[in-house]
């Protein structure tokens, strides 16, 4: 409209109106700048009488700024463990907003007592110092604490947390630094398997039999006890791997590992010692015969046809056992008379030998 008004007009009229009109926005532009920065001012001035009257106030402010902008969690409490400030990634941590927070007590995302069907990722972590009576001790030592989380979605996970301890108006309070650690577990735990457990079976390897045999040693001569040391040589596996395979040779072996799980208790260990070789420590044997029914038990269940890649294999094996104390009272005096036994049970296979005052003994 502005348009059509101007061209039905002379130059002047036109040149009149532009002046006008650019005056107008001239003077709005003006008044909003004005309005704009005295705000400014106005906040400046406050925030200036602020810090004027309190000498406190610009340490505050300066603090919650640097707690809003840290990656990691913050939270600030006092004495009693009540929650005064959660910071966003604190937030972000944990699930929770601000205010569902503030006026809380820590255990509600540190609780004193986990849930009894809680699933606690890695056992390292220590729920020891959960309880709120430590939450002082912890900002004494200074030192850093593993714990447990709890995200509002009910979710345990595992923090690495430190506590500091300072004043504020002549009271105490507290502030931890929180971290989520679980990729930092997760990845230790991951490096423990490697070096302690066979890849391919995830049963405990050569390094970590070594260990167990050493405390199995070491207890039984504590406590006057025997235990058993079954060496397992698999029979006829090498055909297997030359004809279908390495890689049907693994899927082999993988069941193997299972089928002896399945064969001993709880509290015995079994370990894969390379190849198609397997060791079992049976603990605590009061008879001869326990022993006799748990290998009669192996060589029926790896003797049981495999069934890989919708056909059937089949393999056995034999077994050499030696009894601690009475075969020998050393790991590797132990080690090579079950494997002695183990070769004399293979002349038949299928078979398991024991090992008896230095000469090879065959149970009826």
């Amino acid at each position: 409209m502005l348009l059509a008004y101007l061209n039905k007009n002379n130059k002047t009229t036109k040149s009149k109106c532009f002046r006008t009109i650019l005056m107008q926005l001239f003077s709005e532009i003006k008044h909003k700048l004005f309005a704009q920065h005295n705000k400014v001012r106005n906040t400046l001035s406050r925030t200036n009488n602020k810090i004027q009257h309190n000498p406190h106030y610009s340490k505050e402010l300066s603090a919650n700024t640097i707690m809003t902008h840290m990656k990691d969690g913050l939270i600030t409490f006092n004495e009693q463990g009540i929650i005064e400030h959660f910071n966003p990634a604190a937030q972000q941590l944990f699930g929770y907003s601000h205010e569902e927070t503030l006026g809380c007590h820590l255990g509600m995302i540190f609780p004193e007592k986990l849930p009894s069907d809680a699933i606690l990722p890695f056992e390292s972590v220590n729920t020891l110092k959960q309880h709120p009576n430590n939450w002082h001790l912890a900002a004494i030592s200074g030192d850093d604490e593993e714990i447990y989380g709890q995200r509002k979605s009910g979710q345990i996970f595992p923090v690495e947390i430190s506590i500091g301890k300072t004043y504020l108006d002549s009271s105490i309070k507290y502030i931890a630094n929180i971290r989520d650690i679980t990729e930092r577990k997760q990845a230790e735990q991951d490096l423990k398997q490697l070096a302690h457990n066979d890849p391919l079976t995830s049963l405990p390897n050569r390094n970590l039999f070594k260990d167990r045999m050493q405390y199995a040693i070491a207890n039984a001569r504590r406590n006057q006890q025997k235990f058993h040391l079954m060496f397992i040589d698999l029979d006829h596996f090498k055909a297997i791997n030359d004809t279908q395979g390495h890689a049907v040779g693994d899927k082999v072996l993988k069941q193997v590992a299972k089928r002896l799980v399945a064969c001993i208790r709880e509290n015995d260990t079994i370990a894969r010692m390379g190849g198609d070789e397997f060791a079992v420590i049976l603990t605590n044997i009061t008879s001869p015969n326990h022993t006799k029914a748990i290998a009669k038990k192996i060589l029926k269940s790896l003797s049981d046809p495999y069934i890989i890649n919708n056909q059937k294999l089949y393999i056995s094996a034999s077994i050499g056992i030696t009894q601690y104390p009475g075969d020998g009272r050393t790991m590797n005096e132990l080690l090579k008379k079950s494997d002695s036994a183990m070769y004399h049970a293979k002349t038949h296979r299928n078979n398991f030998e024991f090992f008896s005052n230095n000469k090879i003994h065959t149970p009826k």
